[in-house]
């Protein structure tokens, strides 16, 4: 027994976050506070702090109206200054946002709606499920931000940096992304209708590549290999199309990927191989095609399935988890253990 394939979710719009109808109607932060954080935050960047990450968590609510949590994991061993911007759950209106610095800030859940941020800094910053309807980032850095599930419709993005930012699930539709850099961007779950996305067909071969990975676009994967992309290069993380490909389940371009020479090895990001990245992400038909073409189960693989397996099987006795997804899981790993059993014993002694 394997795990079932989860049906497809349909979008679902900014609405759903309760939270941005509670924050629309409440007063925006005043300005005297908010140059505070700023100061704070300046002397927290500039004493060394950002390049950290981000780690999001939703408190114990329903899907609709579960609260959204930002912990930053600051580098290791360093000390700073000053204070972190926690703009979370704020309107932030009126503050005159044009060129601000606030890289690696906090603005999960912010209702920002028809501001001028062009030219601004927020690299880094964590801005998921927050409402940026109809505001100018032109020119702005937004690279390596967190941007997932955020309403971000009929927005000026040209010449923004979107450099291996998070887009996943945010709303783009009728926004302008002309000039736009977008180099290891996730966009594969977002909603793009009427984007102007003249850049996602001048980015250079590799990059394209791996956004066509990401994406699910053959024909795209096709355009960026015929212009000389290297099958095999990594984007920042270390993962390779094929990686990427594997994680969004893109059966297609899995398989275009190997029939191309994509090393089916390769360890990408936290060092997962592409037989990992479909595993963990539950994409069955990826995992059967990749072990079909050769791929190796690791010990690794299989310790990390069977945590698993035990936080699902223990979360169904608690009545956190339905029994069937903890048991489905289960035959999915006794799979895999049989599978690796057949791979030991094929090989030569």
């Amino acid at each position: 027994m394997v795990p079932k394939k989860k049906p497809a979710t349909k979008h679902k719009p900014l609405v759903r976050y309760k939270m941005m109808a509670v924050l629309v109607q409440q007063e925006p932060l005043a300005v005297e506070r908010f140059a505070e954080v700023l100061e704070k935050h300046h002397q927290f960047t500039a004493s060394g702090g950002g390049g950290g990450r981000w780690e999001t968590f939703v408190t114990p609510d329903d899907v609709e109206s579960g609260l959204i949590i930002g912990v930053y994991v600051g580098q290791q061993g360093k000390e700073t200054e000053g204070e972190q911007a926690q703009l979370e759950h704020n309107r932030l209106d009126g503050l005159g946002l044009s060129g601000v610095e606030l890289p690696y800030a906090n603005l999960c859940g912010v209702s920002c709606r028809g501001q001028d941020l062009s030219g601004a800094n927020l690299e880094g910053s964590l801005i998921t499920d927050s409402d940026f309807s109809n505001s100018c980032f032109r020119g702005a850095r937004l690279a390596k931000a967190d941007f997932s599930r955020s309403e971000l419709t009929r927005c000026d993005f040209r010449e923004a940096d979107f450099s291996y930012t998070d887009l996943d699930y945010a709303d783009l539709s009728g926004s302008d992304l002309s000039g736009a850099k977008l180099d290891g961007a996730k966009l594969s779950k977002a909603k793009m209708e009427g984007v102007i996305q003249e850049t996602l067909t001048t980015l250079p071969p590799d990059p394209l590549l791996w956004q066509a990975a990401r994406e699910g676009s053959l024909s795209a994967v096709d355009d960026a290999l015929s212009q000389g992309a290297n099958i095999n290069s990594r984007e920042e993380s270390g993962d390779v199309a094929l990686n990427l490909a594997a994680e969004y389940g893109h059966l297609e371009i899995v398989a275009r990927l190997l029939e191309a020479g994509a090393d089916i090895e390769n360890l990408g990001g936290a060092d997962k191989t592409p037989l990992m990245n479909a595993t963990f992400a539950g994409h069955l038909e990826v995992v059967d095609l990749l072990l079909s073409r050769g791929a190796r189960i690791s010990h690794d693989l299989l310790s990390s399935l069977q945590v698993k397996v035990n936080i699902l099987e223990e979360n169904a006795e608690e009545g956190m988890v339905n029994p069937a997804v903890a048991e489905s899981w289960r035959g999915f790993l006794d799979y895999m253990v049989e599978t690796w059993q057949k791979q030991q014993a094929a090989e030569p002694e």
